[in-house]
């Protein structure tokens, strides 16, 4: 049996919940490479392993996609470059 190619993927409930982790190098970055004020990322919890967890909404989860995407456009270092775009896209994948 063929799989339809005309289905859509379900959108995220506005009031969703999208639970992650960042590696401490990841919060880095984002705190410091993005034209971003770090204070006001939402907090994470620190784990044993160094990573941080997060709890964001979909609008916080969209305005850091938003910044992600400004910052890789204007990168002028490859590989700061490609650090932000592997956040980008383990963040995209969460609202597909």
């Amino acid at each position: 049996m063929k799989k339809p190619t005309n289905l859509k993927k379900p959108q995220p409930s506005p009031d969703a919940v999208f639970r992650f982790k960042l590696s401490r190098r990841q919060v880095e970055d984002i705190e410091t490479e993005i034209c971003f004020d770090p204070g006001l990322l939402p907090r994470g919890i620190e784990q044993d392993d160094g990573s941080v967890q997060y709890e964001w909404s979909l609008d916080e989860v969209e305005d850091m996609l938003e910044f992600l995407a400004a910052s890789c456009n204007h990168a002028e270092d490859a590989k700061k470059e490609a650090r932000l775009d592997t956040i980008y896209r383990k963040l995209e994948k969460l609202v597909g």
